[in-house]
C-alpha cells in the first residue's frame, strides 16, 4: 500500500522540469506553466505560490493567475477551421499482382575488353635455358 501512495506523490519528469526551471533558473514561463500544472492536478495551494513567484518575475499572465485554456478533447488545433476529422481522406488500394502483367526489365549486355593474345605461347618459351644464355622475360 505504501508503494501506491509514494507513486501517486512522485513528480512527473514534466512536471520536475518545470518546477527547475521556476525555482532554480527563475524563468517566469517556467513558473506560470508550472502553477497551470499544478492546477491540473488539484494542487492549487501550491499553483498560488507559483503564479506569485511568476509574477514576481514579471510575467503578467502569472499575476492575472490565467488558466491554460487547453479543450476537453485533447485535440489543438492551430488554424480555425474544419477539422481534419470531417475531411475526406482518399482510400489508397495496391494494385493485385493478377491484374498487372508481369514485365521484367531487360539488362544490357556486358562490354568486356578483347583478349590479347600474347605473342609467344607459355608452351613456347623455355623455362631452362642452357647454362650460360641470358633469361628472357
Amino acid at each position: 500500500m505504501t508503494f501506491t501512495l509514494y507513486a501517486q506523490e512522485e513528480e512527473s519528469e514534466a512536471l520536475k522540469a518545470m518546477r527547475l526551471s521556476c525555482d532554480k533558473q527563475k524563468v517566469a514561463l517556467g513558473c506560470f506553466n508550472y502553477a497551470n500544472m499544478l492546477l491540473r492536478i488539484e494542487k492549487i495551494e501550491e499553483s498560488d505560490k507559483y503564479f506569485d513567484i511568476g509574477c514576481k518575475l514579471n510575467h503578467s499572465s502569472s499575476c492575472k493567475k490565467e488558466k491554460w485554456d487547453i479543450p476537453n478533447n485533447n485535440r489543438i488545433s492551430p488554424v480555425p477551421g474544419p477539422s481534419i476529422e470531417s475531411e475526406t481522406v482518399p482510400t489508397v488500394t495496391e494494385p493485385s499482382v493478377e491484374a498487372e502483367p508481369s514485365v521484367e526489365a531487360e539488362t544490357p549486355p556486358i562490354e568486356t575488353e578483347p583478349v590479347v593474345e600474347p605473342e609467344t605461347s607459355p608452351a613456347e618459351i623455355d623455362a631452362n635455358p642452357e647454362p650460360g644464355q641470358p633469361i628472357i622475360e
